[in-house]
């Protein structure tokens, strides 16, 4: 399994991945290519802002994006 969260390249923000810098295209097409085949676990932080259900909002939202990051890359690889 590997533990995900974005950043904006300076320091470990463990922002919702789509939030950030990270090219997760090329992510996800690196692992596509190594064959990894384990989860995906998002890592977060709330970094005391918002309420229990803005976080979740949060990760339903980082969830989607990569999903829909796969579908786009599973559909090309077609």
């Amino acid at each position: 399994m590997l533990h995900v969260a974005d950043n904006h390249g300076e320091a470990d923000d463990h922002l919702p991945p789509g939030k950030g810098d990270i090219d997760w295209p090329r992510v996800l097409a690196d692992l596509t290519r190594i064959s990894f085949s384990g989860a995906l676990i998002l890592e977060m932080s709330g970094h005391g802002a918002g309420d229990a259900q803005e976080r979740l909002r949060d990760a339903q939202e980082a969830r989607a994006f990569l999903q829909n990051l796969n579908e786009k890359k599973d559909g090309c690889n077609s």
